[in-house]
């Protein structure tokens, strides 16, 4: 995957360069310009989740509460796309719901303590980054990469 990465950034053939720093390069890029360029989306999304929802949420119940409830109702949002493109959708519904609860409550904390959404817009955005473009071709079982 590296390899491919470096090819597609044309950074194989350049003076001493390797594939595999290549590849570190693509990522790097990924992780930078690629969550720049998330935030765009996630903006619209945490405007609506950390903005206004877990706002109107603290009116009503403590942080605790607050973080749980969006929580699940922001997994529970997501559950089309784990049923669409899952595998193995109970596993894969399970972590998930435990992964976005978690983030909730990281994401209620900062969203509050800083009176801003950009702690939140750039948590998502790098999540979704490194979740769903880095983390899954590094760590699929393809021929030839036990090596």
């Amino acid at each position: 995957m590296l390899l491919e990465w470096a090819k597609e950034l044309g950074l194989v053939g350049i003076g001493n360069l390797t594939p595999s720093f290549g590849g570190i390069i693509a990522i790097a890029l990924l992780g930078t310009v690629g969550v720049i360029r998330a935030m765009a989306t996630t903006l619209g999304e945490e405007i609506g989740w950390r903005g206004f929802f877990i706002y109107e949420l603290r009116k009503v119940l403590p942080f605790s509460a607050v973080s749980l409830f969006s929580g699940i109702v922001w997994a529970s949002w997501h559950w089309p796309l784990i049923i669409y493109y899952g595998g193995n959708i109970a596993l894969e519904l399970t972590t998930f719901f435990v992964v976005i609860i978690s983030m909730s409550f990281i994401m209620t904390y900062y969203t509050f303590k800083s009176s801003s959404l950009w702690p939140a817009v750039i948590f998502h955005a790098v999540s979704n980054v490194y979740v769903q473009k880095i983390f899954p071709p590094l760590t699929s079982k393809i021929e030839g990469s036990e090596n």
